[in-house]
């Protein structure tokens, strides 16, 4: 039976399924966990625990932890997660590696169990996980059972749908491809349940002990931790057969590298080898807190092992040991106080009912464990636990290797496959093959890079590329590979190029890099966001120099989108997006000096928080963008967007590391004529196939201006609709206008419009419940240098009125204008005179593109994303002219017209088209931009738009 790849393609299966699992003895249900002793507060997660049993005549029970995804638990794949050793637990799987709870970085106890917190890089964000040693016990010489392979599944039919997946790290990688093969001869087999087997993955995988053995002298070497001497004669003794040494000088030389390297820490070799790893020593502090819950000596807790990462596996193995063996951990989790005395980091809790079933069987032709219990919650059934049961775990095995990164490609050059991308066969299907490394991780990786792994896994998963066949990942350490490779619908096939551009880059001279900003005058402390600003050369003829800002995101720098942000007029500039609209930092509502200068304030609404913004002083004459040639300061719509292209294109080149982040293309007002433009101009690059590659996937325009008959003849329908014109003078103006207002054809027409105009002159197009005040654009101030000895300007007292909300304008203005301010912003002394937010007067400016109509209509038949936002009291570009544009496009309704809700109220109205391509929005309350009105409502509609997820 084949899985197709709709869901309701199994509607009958399910339907059969779930009546067999109704009339079927199905395993008792686990127990769902609500709190755990040393986190705060309910757990912020869906937990289970339980017993499975997997061998009714042995008795064999294993225990596991399942946690629900966070985000679409019916719908996103199930996991299955093996921790190696063999004998290590899984709950090193959820604690230290992809979990939802870790244990805080600076530990310490309350009420005498460790401190958890919850693990922003869980997996779990996006995948339902079983922790637990296998989906079932089998012994190796017999066919797993009905009731052995499916218990789990059968008790929990909801998941019988769901994608499924196996992984795990280090000895799982003997394990796992066997369990995913084994499973896949079931479905072959027509067993019952059927599993929705998708494909697998391996970290740091033990595989084969040749391959893993013999790469460890190289490994040595290239790590800087043999001489080049040694390895030399090592190689030559040992004829590079390391595993098995055939003569005695080979032994010799193998001693001299063991000597060398017998106290490095095999797990990370960067870390420091502490014996506490599998030796920690502990004690019982019952007659101190009247508890039996264990605690480690005071020399264990030694700050700057912690502070300074170092000692991470001894600690956390400490941490658990305390934790796992605390009475009040175990009670949650079912666990017996009477099942363990005390335990270390390296012990399964298993429930056996025979000796026969404590032994573990390494068969060569099946090479799974046979009748392991894990974690056992009951009384009695476990003694100390350990992390990893290495003392008390009998077995005998024939298969046996270690975790290296080396042996990898070896292993895949035997077999004739290619490095990094080979195929696999079974019955003519081609499955996908990828190995990925970590760079910096050791053993295991998510437990060393959790961001990194986390992004892999997903990437995994979004980009899945093998239609047939399974999928498998296998993540190492040790190699310059950053993350996974992004290109137009797959992320690998830009892997060729990617090596190409940072050769090309390295040999290139690329752009100076910018100022990394620190600190900024009025802002108190140093800056919490990252703040780099900077020139980039775009003409090198007219000497065109086109000024930036850039925010690196605060989640994840290395994966979340890379945004181009331009504000409009033309002539505005870009630090108005970064103050007034999503950038971090603004000004105070009730503004005020500290030292002569406005008080910054950071905004937590800022976009940045999950997202890097680059800020654009364009066109040349805007912000601190600048010409040394009176050519260079002449510009145009089109110039700006080819201006535009080569800066994007030097600064990606300049920033390698963000070529493969998703890129879009926004801002707002004018910005709304040249973002379509560029958007489709970057797109033109990539077909040309120039370089660098832009990982373009959309765009987003709020309040935007496109096309002057939409956005003028709405104006008038709009003044009526907020009531700021009556019945009787619209209807006059719509017979005597015959609804083109933009273009009037008559003297009555004329008459029309004067008499609206004398209704609404006196209205604030940017938003028309605020006040017009004439200082917004033309402040009185004052120099103030005779009174407090320096350069800075004041406002008059009449222009700090508490009523003027603009009056953050007037304080933008006097900000930047100070020396200080440009210093600290790494502004070229002489290149621009006065600051002005918005340059309308000196501003060489033609404006030669009339509509961008068309460029959106090509953009949505080329499929990608675009978000159109409106403020619904903005009268400059209203949200009438922006709907009748959008439906001149003609797409199909995706989504109706619906309310969507912040806070549980209603924060404005939207409606998709073309398959969710393009999404509208209103913002209630909102004017002339978006976000500076209503920063916490913009921000949550982006990020939900951002992420894929409706309004």
């Amino acid at each position: 039976m084949v899985m197709m790849r709709s869901r309701w393609s199994l509607l009958p299966l399910a339907c059969c399924l779930i009546s067999w699992v109704a009339s079927s003895a199905v395993a008792a249900a686990g127990t769902t966990v609500n709190s755990l002793p040393g986190f705060d507060g309910p757990l912020p997660f869906s937990l289970e625990t339980g017993y499975v049993e997997v061998k009714e005549t042995t008795g064999v029970n294993l225990f596991y932890y399942f946690i629900h995804s966070e985000k679409d638990p019916e719908h996103d794949p199930l996991f299955l997660w093996m921790t190696g050793g063999p004998g290590c637990s899984s709950l090193c799987g959820l604690t230290y590696e992809i979990g939802p709870f870790q244990f805080s970085a600076q530990w310490h106890y309350r009420n005498g169990v460790p401190k958890l917190i919850y693990h922003p890089e869980t997996w779990t964000k996006t995948n339902n996980i079983i922790f637990v040693i296998l989906l079932w016990g089998q012994d190796s010489r017999t066919q797993p059972q009905r009731k052995d392979s499916s218990l789990w599944l059968v008790d929990h039919p909801q998941f019988l749908l769901n994608p499924l997946y196996i992984g795990g790290d280090s000895y799982g990688g003997m394990i796992i491809p066997v369990l995913t093969l084994a499973i896949d001869e079931r479905n072959y087999l027509g067993e019952k349940p059927y599993f929705n087997l998708k494909g697998y993955l391996v970290g740091n995988p033990r595989t084969d002990k040749q391959f893993d053995e013999d790469a460890k002298i190289p490994f040595f070497h290239g790590m800087g931790l043999i001489s080049n001497e040694l390895y030399e004669r090592a190689k030559e003794t040992c004829s590079g057969k390391y595993s098995a040494p055939s003569n005695i000088q080979c032994v010799q030389s193998l001693k001299s590298i063991n000597d060398c390297t017998k106290d490095i820490n095999m797990v990370h070799i960067l870390e420091p080898l502490c014996e506490g790893i599998f030796s920690p020593k502990i004690h019982n502090i019952t007659e101190q807190d009247g508890t039996s819950r264990l605690m480690l000596e005071s020399t264990a807790a030694d700050d700057d092992l912690t502070t300074k990462g170092k000692g991470r596996d001894t600690l956390a193995g400490r941490r658990s040991i305390g934790i796992a063996d605390s009475p009040s951990m175990r009670l949650p989790t079912a666990l017996s106080s009477a099942t363990s005395a005390s335990g270390y980091s390296c012990e399964f809790f298993s429930s056996l009912g025979s000796d026969r079933a404590s032994g573990y069987n390494r068969d060569g032709d099946v090479a799974l464990p046979s009748d392991i219990g894990s974690i056992s919650d009951r009384v009695g059934t476990v003694e100390d636990w350990k992390r990893c049961n290495h003392v008390s775990l009998n077995y005998v095995g024939d298969i046996h290797t270690v975790t290296m990164m080396l042996p990898l490609p070896s292993l895949a050059h035997k077999h004739g496959l290619d490095f990094l991308t080979f195929l696999w066969l079974r019955n003519g299907d081609h499955g996908i093959s990828r190995w990925t490394s970590c760079r910096g991780a050791g053993h295991t990786a998510p437990e060393h890079k959790p961001k990194e792994c986390f992004a892999i896994w997903l990437i995994s998963l979004q980009n899945h590329l093998a239609t047939n066949g399974l999928e498998y990942y296998i993540m190492m350490i040790g190699k310059e590979a950053r993350r996974a490779m992004v290109a137009r619908r797959s992320r690998w096939s830009l892997l060729p190029l990617a090596c190409c551009l940072v050769s090309w880059v390295a040999s290139s001279p690329a752009a100076a890099a910018g100022t990394m900003v620190t600190s900024l005058p009025g802002f108190d402390g140093p800056l919490p966001f990252s703040l780099e600003t900077g020139y980039v050369e775009v003409n090198k003829t007219t000497k065109v120099n086109l000024f930036y800002y850039f925010v690196r995101s605060e989640k994840d720098p290395e994966h979340d989108p890379l945004l181009v942000w331009l504000t409009g007029g033309p002539g505005c500039s870009s630090i108005y997006g970064l103050t007034h609209e999503i950038g971090p930092f603004q000004f105070t509502a009730q503004w005020y000096y500290r030292n002569g200068f406005p008080k910054l304030i950071y905004r937590p609404e800022t976009w940045t928080k999950t997202n890097n913004i680059i800020f654009v002083d364009s066109p040349v004459g805007t912000g601190f963008s600048y010409a040394t040639t009176e050519e260079g300061s002449k510009s145009s719509d089109t110039k700006a967007v080819k201006q535009l292209v080569v800066f994007l294109r030097k600064w990606l080149l300049d920033h390698p590391q963000f070529l493969l982040n998703p890129l879009y293309i926004g801002g707002d007002s004018y910005g709304g004529m040249i973002i379509p433009v560029l958007t489709l101009a970057i797109d033109e690059s990539n077909y040309l196939g120039e370089k660098p590659y832009f990982n373009l996937k959309g765009y987003f325009a709020g309040n935007p201006r496109t096309d002057k008959q939409f956005d003028e003849d709405a104006k008038i329908p709009f003044f009526h609709g907020m009531g700021l014109i009556s019945d009787e003078l619209y209807e006059r103006a719509k017979e005597t206008c015959r609804g083109k207002y933009s273009a009037p054809s008559n003297t009555q027409c004329v008459q029309s419009l004067k008499d609206i105009n004398d209704c609404t002159k006196d209205i604030n197009m940017l938003h028309i419940l605020e006040p017009l005040c004439e200082e917004i654009f033309s402040p009185k101030i004052h120099n103030t240098a005779e009174q407090d000895g320096t350069s800075r300007v004041m406002l008059e007292s009449t222009a700090a009125a508490d009523d003027l909300t603009k009056a953050a304008y007037i304080v933008l203005k006097i900000w930047v204008n100070d020396e200080t301010v440009r210093e600290n912003l790494g502004v070229r002394k002489g290149t621009v005179g006065d600051w002005k937010r918005c340059n309308y007067v000196g501003l060489h400016y033609v404006r030669d593109i009339h509509s961008t109509v068309e460029y959106h209509s090509t953009l949505m038949r080329k499929g990608y994303r675009a978000l159109i936002y409106s403020g619904d009291h903005d009268a400059g570009f209203t949200f009438i002219g922006t709907q009748a544009w959008i439906r001149f496009l003609n797409l199909s309704v995706a989504e109706k017209w619906r309310p969507w809700y912040l806070a549980g109220q209603v924060a404005g109205f939207t409606t998709s088209y073309a398959s969710n391509n393009l999404t509208y929005a209103t913002v209630k309350g909102a004017g002339h931009t978006a976000p500076e009105y209503k920063p916490k409502e913009c921000f949550a509609m982006f990020t939900r738009w951002i992420s894929g997820k409706s309004l």
